[in-house]
């Protein structure tokens, strides 16, 4: 885990270095209330999703993170 918390904290920092406006990145944080299947059915989609532009083409690489975890308080 620490490993892709490292990653993680390097890319943030990267794009907080740089104009964080540009080249499409986007970080943002929402509580969602979900049952389990919910949550599932969303992790599904959204993988889906992400499938669709995994294809290799001529286009700049992107580190791509989601994070969905039960909410502590």
């Amino acid at each position: 885990m620490s490993t892709f918390m490292v990653g993680l904290n390097k890319a943030v920092e990267a794009w907080l270095e740089n104009n964080p406006r540009a080249k499409g990145a986007q970080v943002s944080r929402r509580r969602l209330f979900l049952t389990d299947e919910e949550a599932a059915a969303l992790n599904g989609e959204l993988d889906a999703l992400v499938q669709r532009y995994d294809n290799g083409h001529d286009a700049a690489p992107r580190d791509q993170y989601w994070l969905l975890f039960p909410h502590v308080s």
